[in-house]
């Protein structure tokens, strides 16, 4: 979660991946705003208008960041949450970009602030969400200035620092090697020096001479 510096400020979301040597991929940025595309969004995002989760080149700069490792489990909560915020309305006084970030950090486990002036700025909402949470745990590969922790029942990251799901997707998007088909030479030419030529056919087995008969020696009568 995190802040940006101009007032009153804007809070978002960011899921992701950390690997082994400490980078972070991210391949969510969810930010509640108004549907600036409803006709004088301007004038009533103060009291009700269409509200729209997207991203916005603001999203990319942030001056209080508060990272968590989470579960599978938790992840698709939260991914849920912000998809359900597609069809909410928006309003500056009582459902805005910390209502977001306050639903998303109640599904995670974490402890929630309560004051009135958390509930409407950004900067103090998650400035408080870091004080009632600084208990926790820190992990290691935080960049600098922010507080990462572990929540109450998320497990300490692989030895590889990447949940499970980030391995699954890597295994399955990995492209197989493809099958190379034996090389076959034409009938009178030389065999490719990598393939051993076939052993020359058995020929079959003869029966073996039916034997001659042996005449009878005849002996000349006595005298």
């Amino acid at each position: 979660m995190t802040a940006i510096p101009v007032s009153p400020g804007h809070a978002y979301i960011l899921l992701g991946r950390e690997l082994d040597n400490g980078q972070r991929f991210y391949n969510t940025v969810a930010g509640f705003y108004p549907d600036h595309n409803e006709k004088a969004a301007y004038v009533k995002e103060f009291y009700s208008t269409k509200g729209v989760v997207t991203q916005t080149l603001d999203d990319a700069k942030s001056e209080i960041t508060f990272t968590i490792y989470i579960t599978p489990n938790q992840e698709q909560k939260v991914s849920s949450i912000i998809k359900s915020y597609d069809t909410k309305d928006y309003s500056l006084i009582t459902r805005n970009c910390v209502s977001l970030s306050k639903d998303v950090a109640n599904a995670i486990g974490l402890t929630v602030p309560s004051g009135a002036l958390s509930g409407m700025i950004p900067q103090a909402f998650i400035k408080s969400l870091m004080e009632q949470n600084k208990n926790r745990a820190p992990v290691p590969g935080a960049p600098p200035g922010s507080v990462s922790t572990t929540g109450p029942n998320a497990p300490q990251p692989p030895p590889n620092r990447a949940i499970d799901a980030a391995q699954w997707t890597i295994d399955n998007t990995r492209p197989t090697a493809p099958i190379v088909p034996p090389v076959i030479a034409p009938t009178g030419m030389p065999q490719p020096p990598d393939i051993i030529p076939p052993p020359p056919p058995t020929p079959p087995q003869l029966p073996p001479p039916t034997p001659l008969p042996i005449p009878p020696v005849l002996m000349p009568p006595p005298n």
